[in-house]
């Protein structure tokens, strides 16, 4: 009885030991789970904070010139790769910038994944321009396309960097710092590396409170429409307006659209703005029933919107005629999602409504737009209308864009006609419509019929 029991004693101490080593296994592998990202299997975001501390510890406690170099690397454009390619490719390509991203950075770099596109990269060091050859390096990952399921695509990156001690001692204001660079980088034009500076917190608080203002005015509907006509070349006539949102804030005065309109974009006031801006111009329209409105759409109201569904509702609610209303698109949303904004755009001429292309010539595609979709009217970018007559090259591209356009059966509009040189070469080479200075400035609603007055 002795025997079997001391035996049936070890049994249940080698269980015990075993379930304990599995308990520790199974924990092991779970704090590795914590703090490792699913997909590129790099440290995540609270292995990042983690190790950053420590280096941030290390660095108040050594007391040399150590730096301590925090960048945030985010891939830009990755949505495009999602979207035209799925989400398998994106996921593949992620792991392709992290096993490019490992290659080039140091054994000591500590690289993280963040989720998305976005990783981080914590570099010890005791050189003073390291955050600069980091952000070489960095670089240097993106050189080479990327092989995505045999196809070669060419990726950039944006980065912003923050450094210790000069940009703080605490993981959250040396990372929020990283980022504030990286999206300053990201609103500068991508492709870049940018060092945090306070200026950059400034404009970043400056932004914030014009975010919050723009919430409150969208709410209030305290944002008005003006209208820049539109002159036919026929007759000299007032035919169309365009409308324009302005903004005129309590405090700060007037905010131009090119301050707002990006920072609504960002805020996701996109939807809202641009249903403020369609329920305005349908009423005011309703005021002058011989003139052609037109009205701007964002890429993010095709994205966020059910547009058609709101269009026929407007439509509808004040008895406007669709075929005064010119809806218009850059090529912005054509390269968006192309074949589902092409049939919300048809869904949107079969009501009735006309089509502008506006901005041509300033994207890298319209010709292709053209023969893909059915546009009433293009709209030629002020860039080649301003100082036509002295310039050669861009009078061969708008004469070509007007025997191509009214050749399709298309309406030309030059956009940024400021003087009376201007207006005489659009008239010659054919242009159907002007716009600009020359004529007028955008103007509130109640001068429009004044305005179409002093034209005849």
């Amino acid at each position: 009885g002795g025997i079997g029991a001391s035996i049936l004693t070890w049994m249940t101490i080698i269980s015990l030991k075993r379930a304990s080593g599995e308990l520790a296994d199974r924990q092991a592998r779970s704090h590795h789970q914590a703090l490792h990202d699913a997909l590129s299997g790099l440290p995540n975001r609270h292995h990042f904070v983690e190790r950053l501390q420590e280096a941030l510890d290390g660095l108040v406690q050594t007391r040399n010139n150590g730096k301590v170099v925090v960048a945030y690397v985010d891939v830009d454009r990755f949505k495009d790769i999602n979207d035209t390619m799925g989400h398998q490719a994106g996921d593949a390509l992620i792991m392709a910038v992290a096993t490019r991203l490992q290659r080039v950075l140091a054994p000591s770099d500590f690289l993280a994944r963040f989720g998305g596109d976005e990783f981080a990269v914590l570099c010890r060091t005791g050189e003073n321009d390291a955050g600069e050859a980091l952000a070489m390096r960095l670089r240097s990952a993106f050189e080479e396309s990327f092989d995505v399921y045999g196809q070669n695509v060419r990726m950039t990156a944006s980065t912003g960097l923050a450094m210790a001690p000069e940009h703080g001692l605490s993981p959250q204001e040396l990372m929020r710092h990283a980022d504030i660079a990286l999206y300053q980088g990201k609103n500068q034009g991508r492709d870049r590396a940018m060092f945090f500076c306070a200026e950059m917190a400034a404009e970043v608080e400056r932004r914030r409170e014009i975010e919050l203002d723009l919430h409150a005015a969208i709410e209030a509907k305290n944002l008005r429409l003006h209208y820049q006509p539109l002159i036919s070349c026929a007759s000299g006539r007032l035919t169309g307006v365009e409308a324009l949102l302005r903004w005129k804030h309590p405090t700060k005065g007037d905010i131009p659209p090119s301050i707002f309109v990006p920072i609504a974009e960002e805020a996701g006031l996109m939807p809202a703005l641009g249903a403020l801006v369609l329920e305005r111009a349908f009423v005011e329209a309703k005021r002058w029933p011989e003139l052609e409105v037109a009205i701007n759409l964002s890429p993010v109201q095709f994205r966020h919107v059910d547009l058609v569904d709101m269009l026929q509702r407007l439509v509808i609610e004040h008895s406007v005629d669709p075929r005064r209303i010119v809806l218009e698109v850059t090529e912005g949303v054509m390269m968006e999602s192309t074949d589902r904004n092409r049939q919300m755009l048809e869904a949107i001429r079969d009501l009735g409504f006309k089509i502008a292309l506006d901005d041509f010539g300033t994207g890298y595609s319209s010709l292709r737009y053209l023969g893909d979709c059915r546009f009433d009217k293009i709209k030629i970018d002020r860039a080649f209308v301003t100082g036509i007559h002295e310039r050669k090259r861009s009078m061969t591209i708008i004469q070509s864009v007007v025997t191509l356009g009214r050749g399709l059966g298309r309406d030309i509009v030059a956009e940024g006609v400021e003087t009376e040189a201007e207006a005489s070469v659009m008239r010659l080479v054919g242009v159907t419509e002007l716009q600009g200075f020359y004529f007028s400035h955008a103007v509130p609603a109640d001068e429009i019929e004044d305005l179409a007055a002093s034209f005849g």
